[in-house]
């Protein structure tokens, strides 16, 4: 509800689209990439055994701006 609100997108369209994203982050975790998630900040594996992973977020400081723009303003439309 809170990406339909954000984006405009249809529920179905935005529901796609977050699992999609959510299923790209376990991919990469699952093989132990560091990912640079903004405005969170960097997520990286510490630990894995048995099915469990013991994560590390390391918080962004401060409000600073993403460094490529995932899309341009418009590029979607």
């Amino acid at each position: 509800e809170q990406v339909v609100a954000a984006t405009g997108a249809r529920k179905a369209e935005a529901k796609k689209t977050v699992e999609a994203t959510l299923a790209a982050i376990g991919s990469a975790l699952a093989a132990s990439q560091s990912l640079a998630l903004p405005p969170l900040g960097k997520l990286r594996v510490v630990k894995s055994a048995a099915g469990a992973m013991t994560l590390k977020l390391r918080a962004a400081s401060g409000e600073k701006p993403a460094a490529k723009a995932l899309a341009d303003d418009g590029e979607d439309d």
